[in-house]
């Protein structure tokens, strides 16, 4: 067996993860890390050829282990930083005269309130932790590691609000007696350009080598949506949604908060909070007598925010419901937003500045069988989108466009 591969990683965005602020031990922990490197191999290993379930199961436990066998692959997290309770930050600027602030929106209820700031402890951003991972020599299984990881680190993350753009990490030093050109790949800084590239094709076919995974899966127009997650043309689109940079966290933060309340809502934000700013869906379905619900394919279940009472309007949720079990659930947004830093230029040397990037997983909303539910009786029972209005709403957010 191998000697342990030392990898640094850093905070990129403020991570969440944990809600007790007495807890002194690190939230970033060896169970939530191969968690999220378990959703990334499935999504690499279905964008290249493994579409079967039973078979990706298969593969899944083999590299990561199953409740009969643990995974041949160790891990550990050495100086695993602990999360800070903190009301305010550097990268949060406090309310002024209401005005809207993105960062705030995409906190989000559960992690930010007018009155309080921040409501949960965070890990700050330049953090640094080691992630220690002891290989098994074996070509195949170690590639394959090192590839999902390297897909995390590029389009995931770990805690809360990971697909609002929280809990970014990036490796900024490897040390290891093997020798893997995908180590390299791992700790080296990617440059606008080659980002850019990537949102064409998200993994580049030098990285597949060894790991046995077949070609990339080419979109095919006439084909329906996948019924999971794939990293692979045919499943996935992302964008740079800004020609230019931003000079840190906090503005690129903002601007993505803000891009996403104007999308939601398909109308300009006001200096105010909340004026003219209801979605169509509010006025046509809420209080209208219209069945079309194109919000939903931005993620489920939807909570109307009351100013009055500075709450969600329970009775106006809207709820998923499965079966005939009439079981609640969720359909997570398939639309990650990233604030990112890239090199401007292709040398190592070149300086960093902050990029506004964004991909989406073009899979299936939601399985047969699903229904939307309001608490609160309405004209029409809102509609689940089908295929075409969904690939509408994702369309127009990597162009920019109006959702209606």
């Amino acid at each position: 067996m191998s000697a342990w591969t030392k990898f640094t990683l850093e905070v990129v965005t403020p991570l969440f993860s944990g809600d007790d602020p007495q807890d002194k031990t690190s939230p970033i922990r060896v169970p939530s890390i191969r968690g999220a490197l378990r959703f990334w191999f499935r999504a690499l290993a279905a964008g290249h050829g493994v579409e079967d379930l039973t078979e990706l199961a298969k593969q899944e436990s083999e590299l990561f282990g199953n409740t009969n066998r643990p995974s041949p692959i160790r891990l550990r997290v050495n100086d695993g930083p602990t999360a800070r309770r903190d009301e305010w930050s550097w990268w949060v600027p406090k309310p002024k005269n209401s005005a809207f602030n993105g960062v705030h929106y995409l906190l989000g209820q559960g992690l930010w309130n007018h009155r309080d700031g921040l409501t949960r402890p965070h890990v700050p951003p330049r953090t640094e932790f080691t992630l220690e991972v002891r290989f098994t020599g074996n070509e195949r299984l170690d590639s394959r590691f090192l590839l999902t990881m390297w897909t995390w680190l590029y389009y995931g993350g770990l805690g809360a609000r990971t697909r609002r753009g929280f809990g970014q990490l990036r490796c900024t030093n490897v040390e290891s007696t093997l020798n893997h050109p995908i180590l390299g790949m791992i700790a080296k800084r990617p440059s606008i350009d080659f980002y850019r590239k990537l949102m064409r094709d998200p993994v580049p076919p030098k990285l597949r080598e060894g790991t046995g995974l077949g070609a990339t899966k080419a979109e095919s127009p006439a084909s329906p949506l996948p019924k999971f997650p794939m990293l692979a043309p045919y499943g996935w689109k992302g964008a740079v949604l800004d020609p230019d940079p931003y000079d840190d966290l906090e503005p690129v933060l903002h601007e993505a908060g803000r891009r996403w309340r104007n999308y939601r809502a398909s109308q300009d934000i006001d200096h105010i909070p909340g004026k003219n700013t209801r979605s169509p869906e509010w006025i046509d379905v809420i209080h209208g007598n219209e069945s079309e619900y194109p919000i939903a394919a931005l993620g489920l279940p939807i909570n109307y925010f009351s100013k009055k009472s500075q709450s969600s309007i329970y009775k106006n949720t809207i709820d998923v419901k499965f079966g005939l079990d009439n079981e609640p659930g969720r359909r997570v947004s398939p639309v990650w937003i990233r604030p990112t830093p890239l090199k401007i230029g292709p040398k190592e040397s070149d300086p960093t500045s902050w990029y506004l990037t964004t991909h989406i997983f073009y899979s299936e909303l939601l399985p047969p069988g699903a229904r939307l539910e309001p608490k609160k009786k309405l004209s029409q029972t809102p509609a689940i989108p089908d295929e075409t209005l969904a690939k509408t709403q994702w369309d127009r957010w990597l162009k920019n466009e109006r959702r209606r």
